[in-house]
């Protein structure tokens, strides 16, 4: 070889080409890179969309939910729940749901535990839960056993407030109490009825017989009013139990509060003063007069109960 001829050029140059593609790969990859980035941006934005609607519709159920762990601690509740309960929301969680039961429905609180325990679920039951400064507040609780993203177990509670169905049940059980003691009382008052029949027959045969002191007409006399008036009693039980019409008849409220005022006196003790003041002219007035006088005599007992 001629030592003035050029040396062949050894190694493996880039050719004219490959800076370009190189840099053509790169532009692809920032790319895709961006794509997935702005991918995640909004899958991120997605995911806080949903857990913020998630938050709402917990705090603003009109259901109760604690998670409790296995200590008994509130590690969880929303909002209606601290509604329920008359406390902030920070302040509940932390605290002791067992705190809340009722002290005498801590049994069935704690029958509830125990089957959610062991079968992961309760069955719903009904207690009562203590409020601050306030009456029980009847709920309907149910639970079930989760286990939380920690591998942690815990027991949810979900409770709703049931005291207006409470209250709708007591009133329904006095009322059929009412109808059993009116049913009894009317069943009373017939024979009673039946008794204060032979009573004033008996007066009428002695009154009948001459020859009574003046002691003894007035001890019959007083005899066939106090009978007179247990059959007025006996009217206002049949009235009540629904068996007899009231019957309006124009009254004298002198009359009936003069004939009241005998027995009045004994109703009120001795401790008490009565006074009976009339109007200066008669008081005609439509009504029943068995109602009438249970109206008075309900009135005079209220005074009693208000005297010091």
């Amino acid at each position: 070889m001629n030592q003035d001829e050029p040396k062949p050029i050894t190694g493996n140059p880039a050719s004219p080409g490959t800076g370009a593609v190189e840099l053509h790969k790169s532009s692809i990859y920032e790319l895709e890179l961006d794509m997935q980035n702005e991918e995640l941006r909004r899958v991120q934005e997605e995911l806080e969309t949903s857990k913020a609607k998630y938050f709402d519709l917990y705090d603003t159920a009109t259901v109760g939910f604690c998670e409790i762990g296995r200590n008994g601690i509130i590690r969880q509740a929303n909002q209606t729940a601290a509604l329920l309960l008359q406390t902030a929301c920070h302040d509940l969680v932390r605290s002791s749901f067992i705190d809340f039961i009722h002290p005498e429905d801590l049994l069935v609180y704690r029958r509830l535990c125990r089957q959610i325990e062991e079968k992961g679920a309760g069955k719903p039951c009904e207690l009562r839960l203590k409020q601050c400064g306030e009456l029980p507040l009847w709920v309907d609780l149910r639970g079930a056993w989760n286990i939380d993203i920690n591998g942690i177990g815990e027991m949810r509670f979900a409770f709703s407030d049931i005291s207006s169905r409470k209250t709708l049940e007591a009133q329904f059980r006095q009322a059929q109490k009412m109808q059993a003691f009116g049913q009894l009382a009317g069943g009373v008052a017939h024979d009673f009825n039946n008794i204060i029949a032979t009573i004033l027959m008996q007066v009428d045969v002695l009154n009948l017989k001459p020859g009574h002191s003046t002691e003894q007409s007035q001890g019959l006399e007083q005899i066939r009013e106090d009978a007179l008036r247990a059959a007025e009693l006996t009217r206002q039980l049949l009235t009540f139990s629904r068996k007899q019409i009231p019957k309006f008849l124009e009254l004298d409220l002198n009359e009936i509060t003069g004939k009241l005022a005998k027995m009045s006196q004994r109703m009120v003790g001795d401790h008490i003063s009565l006074e009976v003041c009339l109007a200066p002219k008669a008081l005609v007035t439509l009504a029943d007069a068995a109602m009438l006088d249970q109206l008075m005599m309900n009135l005079l007992g209220n005074a009693v109960d208000a005297m010091p």
